[in-house]
């Protein structure tokens, strides 16, 4: 039997492994720089700088192998050949820098270091000669077709290969395009013209379902993912991509899947460790989280986002020093880092530093002028100042940028509700967060409040009870439901829904405080003053007048006028504007004879609310009981 060309000469190669021109693992190194668009972050273009090093590395791996194949006089064809350096080159280190461009943009630049171990070309080539006897054995003539049919098919390897390599070139340079532009719709337009050069160029993939993630378009970044992986199965950066895009779904089981799968492919893939301590974070299980995070540190001790995340920890466990920490660390780092400038934002705000806190919001968006949850944010900064005009233009902008964008609609709902009772606006707000998340409780009863405030109490009850629906061990809409019950004189029904709220917290004073009123419109005044000094004992130091002015009009009412008195006191010293206080607390002087303070507490009344009550009458009243105590005192001494 014969063996074709290439087969013999394989075996030959076979016999002659050893070479003392070459060493058994070669070094050589490879260099790599990316230029970061303003919407590019610092890991994701070391990333970008690693591949172009390792390109860089194989093209010199290459020529060493070819060197290595001819001192052996080994045949392989040019597919073969990238087979063999790719399987032979490993990467041993890597050092990255930046530097700032004349245009203020970074260049990341990595230098990395690869090995050839050349007795893994050996190995691959006796696989391979195995192989092809096989073949030959098992086909026999149909392979044995001689020189000119080899020389025939290595004509066509080498057009095949090299038509491949130029749609190769043109996708890699469309991609490389892509990158360079901040628009992402034209991203996916490069990276579907790359695509179509080279529909197995799995960077373009990546690409394209990257481009689609910030798009939002979440079914085709899994997609992209997906198809990525059909291409390459062991790819860990698809894994992780498509992991980042379950984490904006708020997958994060998901998420964590996905990076586990990248950290089999490879166990020192920062940004996998980093990815899933996210996911730990948003499922609450910060052990976990602080344990990927402090790992992905230790493989990279200035990966930003790590530091981010752990602020992020720290933040949730109400370690504010130490978030602090984190987040300045993190920008120290990369100061191009939108998301940490927004983070720390919101620490200074939560330490009332809001002019701090405006400066890294602002900052924030100065990085990323698309970042609608920093403008969400400056307007509940400007709210907490009370600069209403700058907090309804920040959530107007932040729901510009993001149509759907729930929190902001709900911020600005109630900024025109509470603070402005503008309830058109707050009620369209608030319809309009309903369109996007109809499940959220607390939007009902915030609804059902200014429905309240408009005495709608109908659509406020219909409110109250949809949000008891979707989360029955929410007390507040029970708390309001029973307000409007009371208001419409439906007294037992109210006191069912106070009742139920103090099942679910029983030390929480605002169910004692209503209750108090209902017993108090039942006549049940000392039921009320009991629930009037439960609020107090869970608020010792409550600075809320009209409890005391409540209380006092229960002891009012029971006819103990000195006791209520005393309320009626604590509550003109919180508010001394409490006309029904100064109406109450004369007639209490009226009933125990102390007619002059009777008469100054409806004078101050009138000055009021000169509309109030008869003050004449009563003035009158006062002065003529005065007038009868004063003639009887008389008579007394005579």
């Amino acid at each position: 039997m014969k063996t074709n060309f290439l087969t013999k000469g394989l075996i030959i190669g076979l016999m002659l492994i050893v070479s003392p021109c070459f060493a058994a693992v070669e070094t050589v190194r490879g260099e790599g720089e990316y230029v970061m668009s303003v919407y590019d972050d610092m890991e994701i273009a070391k990333l970008r700088a690693l591949d172009i090093a390792k390109q860089n590395a194989l093209e010199k791996a290459g020529v060493y192998v070819a060197r290595y194949l001819r001192s052996e006089n080994l045949t392989v064809t040019a597919m073969e050949m990238t087979a063999i350096t790719g399987d032979t080159t490993d990467i041993k280190s890597k050092v990255f820098t930046n530097r700032i461009l004349p245009s203020d943009l970074i260049a990341v630049r990595v230098e990395i270091t690869c090995d050839v171990d050349t007795s893994k070309i050996d190995k691959y080539l006796k696989f391979n000669e195995e192989k092809r006897q096989h073949l030959t054995e098992q086909y026999g003539s149909f392979v044995d077709s001689g020189k000119n049919l080899s020389k025939a098919e290595n004509e066509l390897d080498a057009s095949d290969i090299a038509e491949r390599a130029r749609r190769r070139h043109i996708a890699e340079e469309k991609v490389k395009e892509a990158l360079k532009t901040s628009d992402y719709d034209e991203r996916v337009r490069l990276c579907n013209e790359a695509i179509e050069a080279d529909p197995k160029y799995v960077q373009a993939y990546l690409e394209r379902g990257f481009a689609f993630d910030e798009k939002k378009e979440y079914d085709k970044a899994i997609a992209n993912a997906n198809h990525a992986l059909t291409i390459e199965p062991k790819n860990a950066v698809a894994y992780r991509n498509r992991g980042r895009v379950f984490f904006s779904l708020k997958k994060y089981d998901n998420t964590i899947s996905d990076c586990n799968k990248a950290l089999e492919l490879d166990p020192n893939f920062v940004f996998a460790y980093n990815d899933r301590g996210a996911a730990y974070i948003n499922k609450g299980e910060y052990d976990k989280a602080m344990g990927d995070l402090q790992q992905a540190l230790k493989l990279d001790s200035k990966c930003s986002y790590a530091h981010n995340n752990i602020g992020i920890i720290y933040e949730k466990q109400g370690k504010i020093e130490q978030a602090f920490e984190e987040y300045t660390k993190a920008i120290e780092l990369n100061q191009n880092y939108a998301m940490v400038y927004r983070n720390r934002g919101d620490l200074y705000a939560k330490k009332g530093e809001h002019d701090k806190a405006i400066i890294d919001l602002n900052k924030a968006i100065e990085i990323d002028p698309n970042l609608s949850m920093a403008y969400n944010n400056i307007g509940a900064v400007y709210e907490r100042k009370k600069n209403y005009e700058q907090a309804l233009k920040n959530y107007t902008k932040a729901i510009e940028l993001n149509p759907n964008f729930y929190l902001a609609y709900c911020n600005r709902g109630y900024l025109y509700g509470y603070i402005l009772q503008n309830y058109k606006y707050a009620l369209a707000d608030i319809n309009k967060a309903i369109d996007i998340d109809e499940s959220d409780a607390k939007i009902y009863n915030h609804r059902g409040i200014f429905y309240y405030r408009q005495n709608d109490y109908f659509k406020a009850i219909a409110d109250y009870s949809t949000a008891i629906k979707l989360n029955s061990n929410y007390a507040d809409p029970l708390i309001n439901r029973g307000l409007c019950y009371m208001d419409i004189k439906n007294y037992d029904k109210a006191m069912e829904d106070y009742n139920h709220a103090m099942r679910i917290d029983s030390n929480y004073p605002l169910i004692y405080q209503n209750r108090g009123e209902l017993y108090f419109r039942m006549e049940r005044y000392d039921n009320a003053i009991a629930d009037y000094n439960k609020v107090f004992s869970l608020i010792p130091q409550s600075d809320n007048p009209k409890i005391y002015e409540r209380r006092g009009d229960c002891y009012f009412f029971k006819k103990e006028y000195k006791t209520a008195i005393v309320d009626y006191t604590k509550a003109i010293e919180l508010n001394d504007k409490l006309v029904w206080a100064y109406i109450r607390r004369g007639a209490s002087y009226y009933y125990i004879e102390e007619y002059d303070r009777a008469i100054e507490d409806f004078n101050k009344a009138s000055s009021l609310d000169p509309n109030a009550v008869d003050y004449k009458n009563n003035i009158k009243m006062a002065m003529e009981k005065k007038n009868e105590k004063q003639k009887e005192n008389k008579n007394q001494t005579r």
